[in-house]
């Protein structure tokens, strides 16, 4: 166990973020998802209904 901490610190001074993919997955609509569902629940919409309404509107993204 302990060779292999001793390993991660040069495994993560290598590492490269791929800045167009993490912009990319960030913009995605469907990320905010569950944010927008618990949104209208907690103004008193039915999670049932919430749900799928944001089901189908991720449908048409």
């Amino acid at each position: 166990m302990a060779a292999m901490l001793a390993l991660w610190p040069r495994l993560i001074a290598g590492l490269q973020p791929d800045e167009p993919c993490l912009r990319a997955a960030a913009s995605d609509p469907k990320l905010r998802a569950t944010e927008r569902v618990l949104t209208e629940v907690q103004a008193g919409t039915p999670f049932r209904d919430a749900y799928r309404a944001e089901s189908r509107a991720a449908e048409h993204r």
